[in-house]
């Protein structure tokens, strides 16, 4: 089975799973071959403003790159979006069956903006907490990105802890940096992310593959 045929398997599972969960409920599938446009089905878009053909967010970008070896991670809360919902994430990782690669996601993200507030009401009406609750100084929500945005700063990141300013004066030795710091990241656990990079290096991705290769076996 090819990789494309695998994940659209699983777009009726995302229409089951929004249809017993509800309105307050986004269920989307990710193709990763191409991160920016990895959206090939989606139930209840209203919750983040996304169509198919729309990117990849970064809901839970660190604990999809520290679990790699996990099926699935559940109910990550605190992203919030630019109309101030704060939603809670869920992802299953779709792996290919020969060399278990993670090729796509089935991503299920519940808007509890309304559940907080009543627990914040519960909260002060009830006197837990001996009658005083607060926010914290610092909010754990972050804003929600698309995921190229969020590689894009962690790009340009590693140029700037690599001292590199300019891709073109660039030498292959201040490219293989760049990509190490990368890769000691686990960036290149999400497909797409070859694709990106070999763009912004203005490399090809074989000569990516490449690179990280003498990574690898240089630090073996």
């Amino acid at each position: 089975m090819k990789d494309r045929e695998l994940i659209e398997s699983y777009i009726p599972m995302a229409k089951f799973i929004a249809a017993i969960s509800g309105p307050r409920c986004e269920v989307v599938l990710h193709d990763l071959s191409d991160i920016e446009h990895s959206i090939i089905a989606i139930e209840n878009g209203h919750i983040s403003g996304r169509k198919v053909g729309d990117g990849l967010m970064d809901f839970a970008l660190k604990e999809f790159l520290e679990d790699t070896n996990d099926i699935f991670f559940v109910n990550q809360s605190g992203k919030i979006t630019n109309d101030h919902k704060t939603l809670r994430f869920s992802s299953y990782r779709i792996r290919r069956k020969s060399d278990k690669e993670v090729i796509g996601l089935l991503c299920v993200t519940v808007d509890i903006t309304d559940y907080i507030h009543m627990r914040r009401t519960i909260n002060n009406e009830l006197f837990i907490d001996g009658g005083y609750y607060t926010e914290p100084e610092n909010p754990a929500g972050t804003l929600a990105l698309p995921l190229a945005d969020t590689l894009e700063a962690i790009f340009l990141h590693a140029m700037q802890e690599s001292g590199c300013e300019n891709v073109d004066h660039m030498t292959k030795d201040d490219k293989m940096r760049i990509i190490s710091i990368l890769r000691e990241n686990n960036l290149f656990e999400i497909k797409g992310t070859v694709a990106f990079i070999a763009k912004k290096l203005k490399i090809s991705e074989p000569s990516v593959y490449r690179y990280l290769k003498e990574i690898r076996n240089s630090s073996d």
